[in-house]
């Protein structure tokens, strides 16, 4: 008798090549007024082989940017745009890695070939991305530990009309900011005050608005 086929599980099982991200889940369901609305669920610390396939450096007459993007392969779920049910749909993952936002734009469900895994594809939502960190043993140059395998949600005070408050200490590259629960709202932004606590926005923020930071 053959044996069975396992492809991809000598690499998905080796901790020499896995890594870990962070997911954000979306549930978009439709009110009675027409109106979408966003719920968020995170899951922290999946495994998976993250392979960076883009990092060109776009130079035009007024700005420079350079756009990364991703191929995640994975035992997770990981999924696009999706329906599950009416009136309930699913927004396309995002993952957090590095310090980066990305979407997920395309993925290859291998659920059902030999122990399952997803190939995903994956766009940066910032058109500059953070500077790639190396495992160096010498640590992170900051004070504050790096993002670990949990993410806890957490609501901002607002101080002003364009700053807000985190009850943690956090550095600016492990946190995701959602404004209005749906709205996510890139590091281009906001930045975070030498306090590690303090956030200024680039918008004024309008009345009504809540922020929620996962952390």
């Amino acid at each position: 008798m053959c044996p069975l086929l396992n492809p991809g599980l000598s690499v998905l099982s080796n901790p020499m090549l896995l890594d870990t991200f962070n997911v954000i889940r979306r549930i978009e369901t439709v009110n009675n007024n027409g109106e979408s609305v966003l719920s968020l669920s995170a899951t922290t610390g999946v495994n998976g082989v993250v392979k960076p396939i883009g990092d060109r450096l776009d130079r035009k007459a007024d700005e420079d940017s350079s756009q990364k993007d991703l191929r995640i392969f994975t035992r997770f779920a990981l999924r696009g745009s999706a329906r599950d049910g009416v009136p309930t749909n699913w927004k396309p993952d995002l993952v957090f890695w590095e310090g980066n936002n990305f979407t997920v734009v395309n993925v290859r469900d291998w659920g059902r070939y030999g122990v399952g895994y997803i190939a995903a594809e994956c766009n940066a939502l910032e058109l500059v991305s953070t500077p790639p960190q190396v495992n160096s043993g010498l640590g992170n140059s900051g004070t504050l530990a790096p993002m670990g395998g949990r993410v806890t949600a957490y609501s901002l005070v607002i101080l002003s009309s364009i700053q807000l408050l985190m009850p943690i200490k956090a550095l600016a590259e492990n946190i995701i900011l959602f404004k209005n629960s749906q709205n996510l709202i890139t590091p281009e932004q906001f930045v975070v005050g030498s306090d590690n606590q303090t956030i200024t926005l680039t918008e004024p923020i309008v009345n009504g608005d809540e922020f929620v930071v996962y952390i």
